[in-house]
């Protein structure tokens, strides 16, 4: 039979092999050890996200610190709205750690994990570290307003104590970070086939 365009129509034949999946794109396999692929099981890849995650978080909070307190207040001596301007730099904080907690609630712990990490890591000293090293200042030989905070254990707060009690925190959340790794690890093994 002819159509009308005056040829006769071809019949319609499709011919596959195995590795095609009927669409135009190639599919990535699914759940292997480089790709967990959609909706990763608890612990898995999580804890690397976490960890960038509070890094990103801790950098943008002493930048603001840095941009606000630095360029806007001491420029201008305003230190009469101090007390503004730390309930606001404080929101921020809780801004910070509420979005990362919504962002990792599916990883459970590790969201936990990123909300004390991030608060203990703010008020031990680091985001004073952080805030001299960004504003491309040296950290003062002493820090008098720092010798009431908690999460400070060795006083009184001087650069050298800063220092060495950062990386006593830094140190206690890497420990935590690889007990918890191990734990996920053995939980996806025991728990999940």
């Amino acid at each position: 039979m002819v159509g009308e365009a005056g040829f006769e129509p071809a019949a319609p034949s499709i011919e596959t092999n195995s590795s095609y999946s009927g669409s135009a794109h190639r599919r990535a396999p699914t759940r292997t050890d480089r790709h967990p692929g959609r909706g990763q099981r608890w612990g898995q890849g999580w804890g690397r996200k976490v960890v960038v995650a509070l890094a990103t978080g801790l950098f943008f909070y002493a930048l603001s610190d840095v941009l606000l307190w630095q360029r806007i207040f001491e420029a201008h001596d305003l230190f009469q709205f101090d007390a503004q301007y730390q309930s606001g730099h404080l929101s921020t904080l809780v801004a910070l750690i509420g979005v990362g907690v919504v962002l990792l609630w599916d990883a459970r712990l590790w969201a936990l994990w990123y909300a004390a990490a991030f608060y203990t890591l703010t008020f031990s000293g680091l985001e004073d570290v952080l805030y001299y090293w960004l504003a491309g200042r040296s950290i003062p030989a002493t820090l008098p307003w720092l010798d009431d905070n908690r999460l400070i254990i060795f006083k009184p707060v001087t650069s050298e104590t800063l220092l060495l009690n950062v990386a006593l925190w830094i140190l206690f959340w890497a420990a935590s970070l690889v007990v918890l790794s191990v734990i996920s690890r053995w939980r996806v093994a025991t728990f999940e086939p």
